[in-house]
């Protein structure tokens, strides 16, 4: 099939190009041999003087280059930067005038690139632009996501062995080695009588607008076409900066004043080089960047970026590029020679006013009615952009969103980074959408919406609703490419840009993906719908909670979503959706609330939570506001208020709680200890709790064995005691003791006998800095069991609980714990997990630790799961044992 589908384009590129010149061919064949011997000089607005010569004014006087006049380098930017109206002609010229500088550069001191390649080069530029077609690399880009498109582009990289290559580049490939061109191309060389290119000029022409070899002599010559510092990148970097009015940082006068070129051994090339160069070449022109000149390639990379964020990648850009993709994809249906031709069959000024007249050229035929149809959404995003009303976001995500609430939980991360590569997938994209425009259209009945759609001539609004994802990276794989060349020394006269200067395309690209993002466009009208659509979505399929934080450059009021939402939940759009997307309870607007929120925020600025090795290992504080309101509106609207009343009596107890209660253990203690251990595993809470113990100077924090090994009691540290099975277990395996508790939980091997005798024969203290009197106690008769001589402290036994509260709300956490223990574990019988559904012992602690919470506090707090069907946020997650 991909055969298939680029044989076709290269027919239809042949075809065309025999089109635009058989004329002009008609025309340069009536004149006589060298009849056009002088060249000119043209005035430009970047380089002030560019000079062309004989042979290249006759092709550029042809319609296939004077057609580059009708295309502006930047498609649709001159709608937001008014004076960027210049067109890929400009350019053209440009990059000659660049690839004359560099050229005379490398030849600046012995002519180590010959005349015949000079010319090739400058024709090269001349011509390496004359694959775009309308809008540049909009409309390049608009085709590139059908299915056509990407079979052509894969069958191509295969035919050349070449990956990246872009729809215009294998369109400017095809027309150059087309009978046309190469007809013009001689034409031209008659006519001029000089200038003489060499041998299957067309061929390596194409060559060098793709990136392939040219010349072995001069392995990299075609780098200067398309490479790391190109003709084509010095010319449009320097242009798009100076005809927007965006400063650039780029002295592309010091970077070819800084391009060298060497003639070196065949033996001093860098070895990929070596693989090009036929085996009997004893030498060869290497070509680079001066060693010294090697920061103005970081130069270029940042301009790039700086280019790329300012300029290209501009929400009103984008937004306007939709419209222009909405526009082809109304009209690739009508395109008998498949997508790719559409771009070749019109000009810019025919987009911008699109007819029905000029519909029906690009079909080739008269349109039936649904036809009409489809042309006539095109026509009408033409008379937008026209008339500059351009879509408008309406929501807007990335894979690092600031002050995201939560940007460390697991679920959210991997739902951003799975939206976003469904975003990115054209074939994805697509399955999005009906999705979106259905839920839109829920949206638009229930708030009474229809009456203001009606400037849109459809019913079918996915043209109208667009997708454009963050970008992956800011630039190319080629400036890492280049190569340094050193003036003098002979044991490394070239060095790799990328091993000298390898973090610059890091740096560069991550710039970018901290700041790119992704948004979805649609008109002034959908704006709200599309919004609430896209959230719901995100939140449903992806797991993507949308933070407040999104909504400003969505450009929608936080009072309007609301009061939409609140008609929607009405109306049961939010049926069986996560209550942190639907509308906000009525404690929420009280005037105490932002009193109370600051509370609750203040006493969990200590909590950090677990932290998982694929997490972010940067990450802002875990707390939010936002995170704190998500979790009380899971409660739902009746129960919201006490919810916020039980996180007001919630206590954070951590490092200074815990040694205040040690010291107060070792003040009243009569014995001394000299050893501090944890007990239990890594895994465990312990292992934190023992270090904190070494706050106190006299304890020395050691392993069991190692405590075993030196003289002195041994104390053991711990946050909370509930029904003290936990360290009783522990215990019990350590001695390798009839099991009295059963937790399902992995222990470490017992100790062997000999060391349990050791462990016996020690004076054992634990303390705990909270918890209950009677987990103490039973720990107390277990380890006289186990014939430990342990001494249990208990250093506060209050701790707030939320058993107190009303009888409803504490139904409510009752349903919510059951459901989540049974959703953990299916095989847990009814009465495990009645023991266990307000906290392990149904104590309803408030209690938790900056690293973790204990499973004796309130279930509904720390265990994550579905609750109704729907998924359930923990405030505070628990570090599951693993």
């Amino acid at each position: 099939m991909a055969e298939l589908e680029i044989d076709r384009f290269r027919t239809f590129m042949d075809e065309w190009t025999q089109a635009c010149l058989g004329g002009y061919l008609r025309n340069l064949k009536a004149r006589p041999s060298k009849s056009y011997q002088s060249g000119k000089e043209f005035n430009d607005a970047i380089w002030t003087t560019v000079v062309l010569r004989p042979l290249e004014v006759l092709l550029l006087d042809s319609p296939l280059l004077q057609r580059l006049r009708h295309i502006r380098q930047l498609g649709v930017v001159h709608l937001v930067y008014p004076s960027a109206t210049h067109t890929r002609l400009d350019h053209s010229l440009g990059a000659v005038h660049q690839i004359s500088e560099l050229i005379g550069g490398i030849n600046a001191d012995e002519p180590l690139i010959g005349s015949s390649l000079e010319s090739l080069m400058r024709v090269s530029a001349l011509c390496h632009d004359v694959g775009h077609g309308v809008m540049s690399h909009v409309s390049e880009n608009a085709v590139a996501r059908y299915r056509d498109a990407r079979r052509v582009v894969r069958a191509f990289q295969k035919e050349v062995k070449l990956e990246k290559r872009k729809p215009s580049e294998i369109a400017a490939y095809y027309m150059v080695r087309s009978p046309a061109f190469k007809e013009l191309l001689a034409e031209a060389e008659r006519v001029s009588g000089e200038h003489k290119l060499p041998a299957e000029a067309p061929n390596l022409i194409a060559k060098a607008i793709i990136g392939r070899q040219v010349d072995s002599d001069v392995p990299l010559l075609h780098e200067l076409i398309s490479g790391p510092f190109d003709a084509d990148k010095l010319d449009y970097m320097t242009r798009d900066a100076r005809l927007t009015g965006v400063p650039v940082v780029t002295d592309i006068p010091r970077l070819v004043q800084k391009v060298r070129g060497r003639r070196l051994a065949t033996s001093e090339l860098p070895k990929e080089l070596k693989h090009s160069i036929p085996n009997e070449t004893t030498t060869c022109t290497m070509t680079g960047v001066a060693l010294s000149g090697g920061r103005t390639l970081d130069e270029l990379v940042f301009g790039h970026t700086l280019l790329f964020d300012k300029i290209y990648r501009h929400q009103k850009v984008r937004a306007a590029e939709a419209m222009v993709a909405g526009i082809v994809d109304r009209l690739e249906p009508l395109c008998p020679r498949g997508v790719l031709s559409l771009p070749y069959l019109l000009n810019d000024a025919q987009l911008f006013e699109l007819k029905p007249e000029v519909v029906e050229e690009v079909a080739g035929r008269e349109l039936n009615e649904s036809e009409r149809e489809r042309a006539s959404v095109a026509i009408d995003l033409s008379a937008r952009l026209k008339d500059r009303v351009l879509f408008r976001r309406a929501y807007a995500f990335a894979q690092n969103m600031p002050l995201d609430p939560y940007r460390s939980d697991e679920s959210h991360r991997l739902g951003l980074v799975e939206l976003t590569a469904a975003a990115r997938r054209p074939d994805a994209r697509e399955k999005l959408l009906p999705e979106i425009v259905q839920a839109v259209g829920e949206i638009v009945e229930v708030l009474d919406l229809e009456e203001t759609l009606s400037s849109i001539p459809t019913s079918d609004l996915s043209p109208y609703i667009w997708i454009d994802p963050p970008k992956g990276k800011t630039q190319s794989n080629e400036t890492p490419r280049a190569y340094l060349i050193s003036d003098g020394a002979k044991a490394a006269p070239v060095m790799p840009f990328r091993d000298e200067y390898a973090e610059t395309p890091g740096w560069s690209n991550a710039y970018l993906l901290t700041r790119d993002t992704g948004y979805v466009f649609t008109v002034e009208e959908l704006a709200l719908p599309v919004y609430l659509a896209m959230e719901r979505l995100a939140r449903r399929r992806f797991g993507v909670r949308s933070p407040d934080s999104m909504m400003p450059y969505a450009k929608l009021d936080w009072n309007d979503v609301e009061a939409a939402k609140q008609k929607l939940e009405e109306a049961g759009f939010y049926s069986s959706t996560p209550f942190d997307i639907r509308p906000e309870p009525d404690t929420f607007a009280k005037a105490d609330f932002p009193d109370r929120l600051a509370e609750v925020r203040m006493r969990l600025d200590s909590y950090e939570g677990p932290v998982y090795e694929a997490q972010e290992k940067k990450r802002s504080t875990l707390m939010s506001e936002s995170r704190i309101r998500g979790f009380v509106r899971q409660f739902g609207v009746e129960h919201s208020d006490e919810a916020l009343t039980l996180l007001q009596r919630l206590r954070i107890f951590g490092r200074v709680e815990l040694v205040e209660a040690v010291r107060s253990y070792l003040k009243q203690s009569e014995v001394d200890f000299a050893s501090a251990v944890p007990l239990g595993e890594a895994k465990d809470s312990s292992a934190v709790t023992t270090y904190y113990v070494g706050d106190i100077a006299d304890i020395k924090v050691r392993t069991l064995r190692d405590a075993l090994g030196h003289e002195g009691n041994i104390l053991f540290a711990e946050d909370f005691v509930g029904s003290g099975n936990q360290t009783i277990s522990v215990l019990e395996n350590l001695l390798d003791a009839d099991r009295t508790v059963n937790l399902h939980e992995e222990r470490e091997e017992p100790l062997p006998p000999d060391v349990r005798e050791l462990f016996k024969a020690r004076k054992l203290a634990i303390v705990f800095s909270r918890g209950r009197r009677e987990g103490a106690i039973n720990l107390e008769a277990a380890a006289k069991k186990l014939g430990l001589d342990l001494d249990v402290y208990l250093h506060e036994e209050s701790a707030p609980s939320a058993k107190d509260a009303s009888p409803e709300f504490l139904d409510r956490c009752k349903t919510i714990g059951r459901q989540l223990l049974q959703d953990e574990n299916p095989n847990h019988d009814e009465e495990w997990i009645e023991e266990r559904i307000l906290g392990y012992g149904n104590e309803a602690f408030v209690v938790a630790f900056p690293y973790n919470t204990p499973t004796q506090t309130l279930t509904c707090l720390w265990k994550s799961g579905t609750v109704d069907g729907i998924e359930w946020v923990p405030l505070l997650p628990r570090r599951p044992k693993r």
